[in-house]
């Protein structure tokens, strides 16, 4: 199977350099990639679950939910007791990577080195060079921007580090998932522990900016 995505991230990172030939697909990707990055089911499958997403929070924004996801002080998840929503903002919380942005530059590059273990540095650097060579997951981008319309705001919270927000925030909006900024819609590694989560501002360990109160949260498998 020739992985389309994947071989359009090697031609995103190799961008620059016009006079290269184009960059051949991985040799023998694993199973899971050749799905996600490469068949028509897989992207089918993601619109399939952005429209189911984007339907869910438009139901539950018209009818204005009276309680949030936010614990209530002294509630336990054996009895659980919900902060009211008044008339606070709604939000949405969404992962980043692989959930809302396809790293297809850093992907490409693990598919063409099989059993190559997981290197930390090797994401780290990722990270600050990677945001032109990624795309937005199949669905994501409309969604979005109807959820958007509709008055709930879009967070994103990511295990990415704080020093690379900045970059984080070029591959969101560069990739049409934004406005993205850091500190308000944008959350990394570490920003918000779940000791500040009972001002009713924040989800436990999620921020979801000033005043937001309910919110769906969107992750991977791994998340």
């Amino acid at each position: 199977m020739i992985l389309r995505s994947l071989v359009l991230g090697a031609l995103l990172l190799e961008a620059p350099a016009a006079a290269q030939a184009p960059a051949a697909p991985p040799a023998n990707p694993p199973a899971g990639m050749q799905w996600l990055y490469g068949s028509g089911e897989g992207g089918a499958t993601s619109m399939q679950a952005y429209r189911g997403f984007r339907d869910y929070v438009l139901r539950r924004a018209r009818a204005r939910p009276r309680f949030s996801v936010v614990l209530a002080e002294g509630s336990t998840l054996e009895s659980p007791r919900f902060i009211p929503c008044g008339r606070r903002p709604l939000a949405v919380v969404l992962d980043v990577d692989e959930t809302a942005l396809q790293n297809l530059g850093y992907e490409y590059d693990d598919a063409s080195h099989p059993g190559r273990a997981y290197d930390q540095e090797r994401w780290n650097r990722w990270e600050r060079t990677g945001a032109r060579a990624v795309l937005p997951l199949p669905g994501a981008v409309s969604a979005l921007q109807a959820i958007r319309r509709n008055g709930v705001t879009v967070i994103f919270n990511s295990n990415r580090m704080a020093a690379t927000a900045s970059q984080s925030e070029a591959a969101l909006n560069g990739a049409g998932l934004g406005p993205a900024r850091h500190g308000r819609t944008l959350w990394s590694l570490g920003e918000f522990p779940a000791a500040k989560a009972r001002d009713g501002h924040v989800l436990p360990g999620i921020g979801v900016g000033p005043g937001a109160n309910e919110a769906v949260i969107v992750a991977d498998a791994g998340g």
